[in-house]
């Protein structure tokens, strides 16, 4: 799986078969032309159908921002550009962590290109301001595949009240809150991960 959040990219694997062909994997990523695969990011007060159109996709982030594993090459004008400032992150499923550590002396949230000074990014969805951890938060830092299911509770959250469980950074709860911004209205967002409560904490 490869999320993309502006010019961060994180790359999730799954399965340790991906791990000895890693190299191999962070090398195509560089080759993909952009063009070619991603949307034309456009302003922010461009609207279809009265919702924002900018960062729909949630590549684009408000603010812009080695490992052995990955290649020393020049840059080929890929998706992945070293001399563009872009980064890319390492995310390992739990159940092959301790087989990338010990024999790939690989980890989880390990950048693979770039600065890894700050893992934390704001974006844009459907002009909705979320903040992603690509290092440290649960998936690539954000659910980006559940949007389509966030903006149909959005369509059946008016005059409702809404618990949202398993909420995580309460993207769900923040769609919800949208459809329906009255005071008799209240969205409960529960968590039983810690990370997952210290990011929804006020």
């Amino acid at each position: 799986m490869l999320d993309r959040y502006d010019t961060t990219l994180v790359l999730k694997l799954y399965t340790a078969a991906w791990l000895p062909r890693l190299k191999q994997v962070v090398d195509l990523i560089g080759n993909v032309p952009p063009a070619s695969t991603l949307p034309v990011l456009r302003s922010s007060s461009a609207t279809e159908g009265g919702r924002s159109t900018a960062m729909e996709d949630g590549s684009c982030r408000q603010e812009r921002p080695v490992s052995a594993t990955a290649p020393d090459r020049k840059s080929t004008g890929g998706l992945c550009q070293r001399n563009a400032g872009s980064r890319l992150v390492l995310r390992l499923s739990r159940n092959i962590e301790e087989t990338a550590r010990t024999k790939f002396n690989l980890s989880d949230g390990q950048w693979l290109i770039g600065n890894s000074h700050d893992s934390s990014l704001t974006f844009l969805e459907s002009g909705l301001c979320f903040e992603a951890d690509v290092a440290r938060g649960q998936k690539t830092g954000f659910f980006l595949d559940q949007r389509e299911n966030r903006r149909t509770v959005e369509s059946l959250a008016q005059d409702r009240d809404v618990l949202n469980a398993f909420s995580f950074t309460g993207g769900f709860s923040v769609y919800a809150a949208r459809a329906a911004p009255v005071p008799s209205r209240t969205w409960t967002s529960a968590d039983t991960r810690w990370p997952a409560r210290s990011v929804t904490s006020p």
